[in-house]
């Protein structure tokens, strides 16, 4: 690959008949946008950001729900134990992690950034953010003021959440907040449509990084896709036992 790398993850649902094969459950579809019985692999892959292009790293099957219970884990935490097994390849290449908007959970993005991992990621549209507050120290007893007002997610502060870019299509703001979920700052970028005004919202645990760099890596973590279409349509993962 180049110089400039980025890691993404992503679940892949695989349909399966049968009652006994080892992970056999119920499982989110993207195609068909509902769960659906089967098998789940979580594909972990490197992006090339200057080539635009995917390569994976692992694929690892998603135990069934009870075998995860016996073990005492959930989906996520599984999900965050695959990602934790190949740190040491992943911090010798990357500083971040792009996943979508599932994984928008603390109790994922919080133990990859302990182990110095940042993540970028899509938050809802109606995200419970706050504004930091940077003025002057109250005096008198009681804690510091922390935070200056919640973030209207229909109607941003533009002084404070400010346009950097814009396109035919859309125009690109961005501002450091404080998502409540995460109990941290985080970096936004806020996609407003012309037309329609529908926003969305991307994040990024690192607060110094380039704005535009998270719509770029962001929109890069598609390319994953690719690898999955073409292990299931040309190399028969959907048809092997």
């Amino acid at each position: 690959g180049g110089k400039e790398l980025i890691a993404a993850v992503d679940p892949s649902y695989i349909p399966k008949s049968g009652k006994k094969t080892y992970g056999l459950g119920r499982w989110w579809s993207g195609k068909d946008q509902w769960t659906l019985k089967g098998l789940e692999i979580s594909c972990l892959s490197i992006v090339d950001v200057t080539a635009g292009t995917a390569m994976s790293l692992e694929a690892v099957q998603t135990p069934s729900k009870e075998i995860l219970q016996a073990k005492k884990q959930n989906q996520v935490s599984h999900y965050v134990s695959i990602i934790k097994k190949q740190l040491p390849a992943l911090k010798a290449m990357v500083k971040y992690l792009v996943a979508d908007g599932y994984f928008m959970k603390h109790d994922f993005i919080a133990p990859l950034l302990h182990d110095g991992l940042h993540v970028i990621t899509k938050m809802r549209p109606d995200a419970n953010l706050r504004y930091p507050y940077n003025g002057p120290k109250q005096g008198g007893r009681g804690r510091p003021k922390a935070y200056d007002g919640k973030v209207d997610c229909g109607n941003i502060d533009k002084r404070r959440i400010k346009k950097f870019d814009e396109d035919e299509q859309v125009v690109y703001y961005s501002g450091i907040v404080y998502s409540m979920a995460l109990k941290q700052l985080v970096r936004i970028v806020y996609l407003q449509d012309k037309q329609t005004m529908r926003h969305d919202i991307f994040l990024c645990t690192d607060t110094l990084i380039k704005p535009e760099l998270i719509v770029k890596y962001y929109r890069l973590r598609f390319q994953i896709e690719f690898l999955i279409r073409d292990a299931k349509q040309h190399c028969g993962l959907e048809e092997c036992q």
